[in-house]
């Protein structure tokens, strides 16, 4: 059975002095769920901030300030704000729009858009579907999947139990942790990663690539940035590449693995050729390796810069209790 109510639900409304100028609104509502259950939140603007919590229930708290000398209009802008839910089985669906933030500023050139700030506290387990198309989201530690878009925005996680796949037009996305895989991508900002346990598919047209610890295989792409890899464990084959940038892999040396490494307009440089079973190397622009044998291979190529491969230890431990 579905609901579809209409809240206004908790307003407050707080008239700050002329010099100021400045009137916020709040609204607040609880939902219960059960465990494992999926949470939506579509706002048409606005910072989301997840955070954790250990009972069996959605608070969500939306507070609005715009800042004006005219009261009665900002008043009436956020007045026209409206947070609609849907629940049905064990999914709740969580719609914030505002019909008069946008036409009734265009009238008035001198009103300010509103600033808006979505804050959740959610069970750990559940899992999360989020989407703004003008604002930052933030995820804080939870065992469940995510599903992340913004526009313009940045988006940081910080330690995941599920998979995430996150994408924003403009704006970094970092992460923290993820036990799960991972699919990141970003139009203009940078990728990070300190810890991923599963797969990694990271790409960005403008901007770096980070990934402290891998666990798993990674696929990282970039037209114009940096791409900086640690490879934990080398299980299956993995591939980097970038069109202007440098790549600077490092590979933990106890792990068997092949390597291929390439630039058009750069050197290549591996530690690892003189310590290799076998080690061939083809000029200054290429290299091919065999580490303790060889393995899954791990594909570099940096067409208009270089590439380093070198030993090194992981950064950090998958296990979220070794990571202090």
């Amino acid at each position: 059975m579905k609901a579809r109510i209409l809240f206004a639900l908790t307003v407050v409304v707080t008239l700050v002095g002329p010099v100021l100028g400045a009137v916020r609104r709040v609204e607040q509502r609880t939902f219960a769920v059960q465990p494992g259950a999926t949470v939506k939140i579509d706002t048409y603007r606005g910072l989301i901030n997840v955070l954790p919590d250990g009972g069996d229930e959605v608070r969500i708290t939306v507070a609005m300030e715009l800042a004006s000398d005219k009261t009665e209009l900002a008043q009436n802008v956020l007045d026209g704000f409206e947070l609609t839910s849907t629940q049905s089985g064990n999914e709740l669906s969580l719609l914030a729009r505002n019909p008069r933030d946008g036409s009734v500023r265009y009238e008035w050139s001198k009103l300010p858009r509103p600033g808006i700030e979505i804050t959740v506290h959610v069970p750990e387990s559940c899992n999360l579907d989020l989407l703004t198309s003008d604002g930052s989201l933030t995820v804080g530690n939870l065992r469940g999947s995510i599903r992340a878009r913004a526009d313009v925005g940045a988006i940081f996680f910080r330690r995941i139990e599920g998979n995430i796949d996150a994408r924003t037009r403009t704006g970094d996305v970092i992460v923290s942790r993820c036990s799960g895989a991972v699919d990141l991508r970003s139009v203009q900002g940078n990728i990070r990663i300190g810890t991923v346990g599963g797969r990694a598919l990271l790409e960005t047209v403008s901007g770096d690539i980070e990934v402290l610890s891998a666990y798993a295989a990674v696929t990282a792409e970039t037209e114009d940035g940096n791409v900086t890899a640690g490879f934990a464990e080398v299980s299956s084959d993995s591939k980097i590449k970038t069109a202007v940038g440098n790549i600077h892999a490092r590979v933990n040396p106890a792990q068997a693995f092949s390597l291929q490494a390439s630039s058009t307009w750069g050197k290549v440089t591996s530690k690892f050729t003189q310590d290799a079973v076998k080690g061939f190397r083809f000029g200054r622009s290429k290299v091919a390796d065999r580490h303790n044998g060889g393995g899954p291979l791990i594909n570099l190529k940096a067409s208009g810069g270089n590439v380093l491969v070198e030993p090194g230890e992981p950064l950090f431990q998958l296990s979220p209790s070794s990571e202090g």
